[in-house]
């Protein structure tokens, strides 16, 4: 688990040069420090752009262990936090190029995006038009449960009372246009465009 010691971590120059020559040295204790410094302010970035907080963990770990294992090639006279950066965004770039050979991952990822469409630090224009589009095809009842659930936000309850219908059919509807929406995505490539959208 990321450390809770720090959001946005501030080390001065020579502090954090002198953690740095440290932990070149092997010093657990320099990197247990930088790992506390550094570990949330990088898992919320990380769990922004992958959704799902195991993942999130995953990649923060195989972040620092590559820090470890490559500790002698970490120059100390620059910035500590870029060169974090860097392994973490290619991290998550590995993760969506897993992902995107991976059907079963790419359902998961959907089904914990919760097609929520006011984040869009990954959903990019050109993703968005996907789902849009993917919406618009389902029939004009089911869409508008759909939207209704999904993207406003309403319970079950308070879209049967809406519409007037049972709370069951709503559940039947959501989980009909669900597969619909998903199976539009994947034949769409929308995962090629999320893999790229990172890399943005």
């Amino acid at each position: 688990m990321p450390s809770t010691q720090l959001t946005d971590p501030i080390l001065t120059t020579n502090a954090e040069r002198e953690l740095l020559i440290r932990l070149k040295s092997g010093d657990t204790d320099a990197y247990n420090t930088l790992y506390d410094r550094y570990s949330l302010f990088f898992y919320q970035r990380i769990r922004s752009l992958v959704k799902i907080d195991t993942i999130a963990q995953d990649i923060l770990q195989d972040v620092f262990i590559k820090i470890w294992d490559r500790r002698a090639q970490i120059q100390e006279d620059k910035s500590f936090k870029s060169y974090l950066y860097r392994i973490a965004q290619n991290e998550v770039y590995d993760h969506y190029r897993r992902v995107s050979l991976d059907h079963k991952a790419q359902e998961e990822i959907t089904m914990h995006m919760g097609f929520s469409f006011q984040d869009d630090t990954i959903l990019h224009k050109e993703v968005q038009e996907h789902i849009d589009l993917a919406i618009q095809q389902l029939p004009p009842k089911q869409r508008l449960i759909f939207e209704l659930c999904k993207i406003e936000g309403k319970t079950y309850k308070e879209a049967s009372e809406i519409l007037q219908i049972s709370e069951s059919t709503v559940n039947a509807q959501i989980v009909s246009a669900t597969k619909k929406v998903k199976l539009y995505l994947s034949n769409s490539g929308i995962w090629s465009l999320l893999l790229l959208s990172i890399l943005k």
